[in-house]
């Protein structure tokens, strides 16, 4: 320090002590100086405080300065030079306001003690600016030297009341416009004590116990994703130990959508040490009214189904106990697939594991006790062909019970449309299936692994199948489209212990080639278990067959049972199908063999029917036993006048009566037919199956396998 500094400082310290009037004429300068003085002693001459008009009241212990300015020239002129040596962090402080009550002024004159009653800070501006040649946000470090430079070397600092009012607090790097503001900040401290021993977490110890925040709107811009987040209305209670928001939103400023919107939040039971200390959210619950989030489906590796990832930038880490989400539409976006909106989505959730950054939501969810439920969501096949719609469902976590009202694949075209856009044969299928529980659902498997492993599946099936035969056949290979080898052949690994199928119903209408006209073959309150639903290698290494049993009514007339023995392993391996048909009135097979068939039957009666049937990719065999009796018909040909009529065809109905054995047994003797048919690739497994009756039945009706 100069000789003439120290000079001027035994001048300003005789004036202090000459006398009331003089210092109420110089107050002011003497205040201004030391306020100088001990910021610059404080902070290695690095900052300096200055303002425009000051009031000091010293025997009622009052002061007042304003238009503050605390600046750093030295760093902010490297900085605008773009020196990149510069790293640290830059404050700078404008306050409107600071008024003292109840002040220590002689202490403060001093620069041992900062005493006051209270303290109101209005209209503060606080921009924090990160330097260097990286990007970075301040840190704990950051927050301790800036403790120091304010404190500097005061032996306490007290105040039994402190307010910040409708501060703004900007954060920025480098030159670039602030990335995060936090507007209409008001802090209300009680009872600040800090002692001669400067320590920064006692400070921020009372920031955990007393402090008081509301925030107006919270908004941070991320340039690299593109993204901009805001919270409003926001309020922090130390004491009450939560934090509340009324609105967050979050956007994409490419598509200018958001991306979540969340409305009353209110994250209570906060452990305000971890809060305030390491920026960590742990708390007992997180309460909101819902919004609307959205979830991108992410691959990783030799995922192909993707993980749900949560965008998490805020915290460096947070663990909720507990979370009560309302009616919430959330979406799911995958680039290949477009993206699917599941509506009116509740959760609720306890023992939930710890989000860090990227965490994806199955880990989230593993393990904790949830419950989920939904409106539901419809999305379209990536042909166009069809909806798929969920109706309500609720998700039980710790019961692990899936419940859908309904699942529905709907055509999104008439029958009409939809063979007038065909080149080629193709079915149509309008399918639903009602009351499906899934239980004993293992929910860590699908969420950490993308597998559906479960005890039990029941539902109602209700199946509707078109074909029109009046379109070119498609003349490609079916091989390898057996339903028990598209099952293991499906990219989501699956085992299900049962399935029960549950009074359902199936319809097939096809529109003859040759007649022009539909026939319905129709199976109603269908009861069935399937065992073994698996494609998991090891699965199949324990039991490689999947066991079908059904039974149903055949066109309202008569029982049909059946039981399928269908193998899961690869390649050209053997099934089997075996059943039995009770009693009908043959005519009742009218609705179905004129349009198809192209005869007629005039009368009979079946008494029964049995079949038994191996098969393979190319070949089946087995017999068939068909008990009649009275069997007369006639064949039909098209109407030139109708096509809406068919017309008998005398002579060739004569012969074929001639021909047709018109009952079995007959003559004491019960024929059978035996089953050798060799498959038509281009045709489905169902075909195969019929063909591979039909040609049996037509054996035995001519009387070409007696025994």
């Amino acid at each position: 320090m100069s000789k003439k500094i120290r000079i001027v400082l035994i001048i300003l310290s005789v004036l202090l002590v000459g006398g009331i009037v003089y210092w109420q004429l110089v107050k002011k300068n003497i205040i201004k100086f030391a306020i100088n003085f001990a910021v610059s002693k404080a902070t290695d001459d690095e900052y300096y405080v200055k303002y425009d008009s000051s009031y000091v009241d010293e025997a009622g212990g009052n002061a007042g300065f304003y238009n503050i300015v605390l600046q750093n020239d030295s760093a902010r002129i490297k900085m605008l030079k773009d020196d990149t040596t510069v790293d640290r962090t830059i404050v700078d402080i404008k306050v409107k306001a600071l008024e003292i009550t109840g002040l220590d002024v002689p202490g403060f004159r001093s620069n041992n003690t900062l005493t006051a009653t209270t303290l109101r800070i209005v209209e503060p501006v606080v921009k924090i600016i990160s330097t260097g040649k990286t990007e970075k946000n301040l840190t704990k470090d950051d927050s301790l030297a800036l403790y120091k430079r304010i404190t500097g070397k005061f032996k306490s600092i007290k105040a039994a009341k402190i307010e910040i009012i409708n501060a703004r607090i900007l954060f920025a790097n480098r030159l670039q416009e602030p990335h995060t503001r936090l507007e209409g900040v008001h802090i209300g401290l009680q009872n600040l004590r800090i002692d001669k021993n400067h320590d920064y977490n006692n400070i921020v110890s009372y920031l955990v116990k007393d402090v008081e925040v509301d925030v107006s709107s919270f908004i941070q811009k991320d340039d690299k994703k593109n993204v901009d987040f805001t919270a409003r209305n926001l309020k922090y209670s130390a004491k009450g130990r939560f934090i509340s928001i009324e609105k967050v939103t979050q956007e994409d400023r490419t598509g200018a959508v958001p991306t979540m919107i969340f409305s009353a939040i209110k994250i209570a039971g906060i452990n305000t040490q971890n809060f305030i200390h390491a920026q960590k959210i742990q708390a007992d619950s997180f309460l909101s009214a819902g919004g609307s989030i959205s979830m991108q489906r992410i691959k990783r590796g030799k995922d192909a189904n993707g993980q749900l990832d949560i965008e998490n930038d805020f915290f460096t880490r947070a663990q909720i106990k507990n979370i009560v989400l309302g009616s919430t539409d959330v979406t799911v976006v995958n680039k290949t697939n477009g993206k699917t909106v599941i509506k009116g989505v509740k959760f609720t959730a306890s023992n939930l594991g710890t989000v860090t950054s990227g965490t994806n939501l199955q880990r989230l969810l593993a393990g904790s006790n949830f419950m989920l439920s939904a409106e539901g969501t419809s999305l379209q096949t990536n042909d166009g062909l069809y909806d798929i719609i969920f109706s309500p469902f609720t998700l039980t976590g710790d019961a692990k019970i899936l419940s859908i009202k309904s699942i529905k694949l709907k055509p999104r075209k008439t029958w009409q449309q939809f063979v007038g856009s065909l080149r080629a044969q193709t079915d149509l299928y309008d399918v639903s299936f009602s009351n499906v529980v899934l239980s004993g659902f293992d929910i860590n498997a699908v969420l950490l692994n993308n597998n559906i492993v479960a005890k039990k599946l029941s539902m109602t099936p209700n199946l509707k199948i078109y074909n029109d035969l009046t379109v070119p056949f498609d003349n490609s290979s079916k091989i390898g489209k057996y339903p028990h080898q598209q099952l293991v052949s499906l990219g989501m690994p699956i085992f299900i212990e049962k399935v029960v199928l549950k009074n359902g119903d199936f319809l097939y209408r096809e529109r003859g080639g040759v007649s022009k006209q539909t026939g319905d073959v129709h199976f109603s309150a269908i009861n069935a278990t399937i065992e073994n639903v698996t494609n998991m290698k090891e699965r199949i290494a324990r039991n490689g067959t999947m066991t079908v049993r059904a039974n149903a009514r055949f066109l309202n007339k008569t029982y049909l049972q059946t039981t399928w023995q269908l193998p899961l392993t690869t390649g050209n391996a053997t099934f089997t199908a075996q059943g039995n048909m009770g009693s009908m009135d043959a005519t009742a097979l009218n609705p179905i063999s004129k349009p198809l068939g192209m005869a007629a039957i005039n009368s009979g009666h079946i008494n029964g029917l049995t079949f038994y049937i191996t098969g393979n990719d190319l070949h089946s065999r087995g017999t068939v036993t068909l008990k009649y009796e009275g069997l007369s018909v006639h064949m039909l040909k098209s109407d030139r006048d109708s096509t809406t009529s068919l017309q008998k065809k005398g002579l060739l109905s004569t012969l074929a009566n001639r021909l047709l054995k018109t009952s079995n047994p007959s003559k004491g003797k019960l024929r059978t037919g035996e089953i050798d048919y060799e498959r038509d690739v281009t045709k489905s497994f169902f075909n195969l199956l019929w063909k591979s009756v039909l040609q049996a039945v037509q054996k035995i009706v001519k009387g070409k396998e007696d025994s």
